[in-house]
């Protein structure tokens, strides 16, 4: 198999296939006039068919086949099985669009009986020239720009447009550092809003690899940590098992996340999901302890010393305000809007009753 290779079947005569990947499809849109300019052509036609057409149609298939396999060929795969194609009509607001749209599964795949069957590089292999571009542009990107915390001012436009689209995980690092110091950027431009995108394009599991394994290893801020959650809210991140070195590290705003996540719910639940699930219901509360310390204040007039809470940021607080005056967190740590962990312990018991009915 020295070229790629695409078919309709499920199956390659004479290979193995060692791993499906995740299905991939493209779609090619041209206006509908490209063939009633073919149509006014009387002497196009012969006994019924149209040359012209024909030629169209398989050109416009090439192209999203072409597509497809470029698709294929960035995660990995060196073939496409199970090639569907479907041809359409796209019509609105008096506009009319021919669409031809082509699926498929790829999959890496393996002569029978070839010792490199394991994985290991072999000869039959053929390495796609773009994709080792696009790497070698994402390694310079890395030596040039990521740091502790780098700066998106600093990144032309074209580059972050490359970084969003690339599909490459090993830019996750760098663009969660670009999304982490966001607030400390100048006012929001396009280059920021385009940047939480790049997770639309990744693969599920480098998304959540990527942006678990940065919140294990950073503190970030309240901002931050409001943009992480909307990604891996708007992407389905979530990840019970990821979330367990995120609820038990040192970092407040980790566990925060590893929260919020927990309070929303999954399309299914597996068996280790709900063995990981009881385990934090009953560890939850305990996770979250004090932050401040307490302290004796003498009144103006009073020589009676009366106990306060004093908050992280230093502020001494009566015993009866629960929200402090001047950074507005609890001694917990938490904005009074923000999910408390008594909160989602109790959701998380209700939802652990309902399974248990099922």
């Amino acid at each position: 198999m020295n070229q790629f290779t695409t078919t309709t079947t499920n199956s390659i005569e004479g290979w193995d296939i060692k791993e499906y990947l995740q299905p991939v499809s493209s779609n090619v849109v041209v206006g509908a006039n490209i063939f009633s300019d073919f149509a006014a052509s009387i002497t196009d036609f012969f006994g019924g068919r149209s040359d012209g057409y024909e030629r169209r149609l398989n050109e416009i298939y090439d192209q999203a086949l072409k597509a497809l396999i470029n698709k294929a060929r960035s995660i990995g795969a060196n073939a496409i099985v199970g090639v569907k194609i479907d041809f359409g009509e796209v019509s609105g607001k008096g506009n009319q669009m021919f669409m031809v749209s082509v699926v498929g599964t790829p999959v890496k795949a393996v002569k029978r009986g070839d010792k490199a069957g394991g994985g290991e590089s072999s000869s039959y292999e053929v390495y796609d020239g773009e994709l080792v571009e696009r790497k070698v542009r994402a390694k310079n990107i890395i030596e040039r720009f990521d740091s502790d915390k780098p700066a998106i001012s600093k990144i032309p436009e074209n580059t972050v447009n490359f970084i969003v689209e690339s599909r490459l995980p090993e830019l996750c690092n760098l663009v969660m550092g670009l999304l982490s110091v966001w607030s400390m950027e100048p006012a929001s431009s396009s280059k920021q809003l385009a940047l939480p995108k790049y997770f639309d394009n990744l693969d599920t599991d480098s998304a959540i690899n990527g942006l678990y394994s940065y919140l294990e290893k950073h503190d970030i801020d309240s901002d931050a940590l409001r943009r992480f959650l909307k990604i891996a809210s708007d992407n389905n991140l979530i990840d019970y098992e990821k979330l367990k070195p995120l609820l038990y590290n040192n970092h407040l705003n980790g566990r925060k996340f590893a929260l919020e996540l927990l309070r929303r719910g999954k399309a299914s639940y597996s068996a280790k999901e709900i063995e990981l699930l009881r385990k934090y219901s009953d560890d939850l509360v305990g996770l979250f302890q004090p932050l401040g310390t307490t302290d004796q204040v003498k009144g103006m007039f009073s020589s009676t010393a009366k106990e306060v809470w004093v908050c992280v940021c230093g502020t001494k607080n009566n015993q009866s305000v629960k929200y402090c005056g001047n950074c507005y967190k609890d001694n917990y740590g938490f904005y009074e809007a923000e999910v408390k962990p008594e909160t989602v312990a109790n959701l998380i018991r209700k939802r652990l009753d309902v399974i248990s009915t099922l």
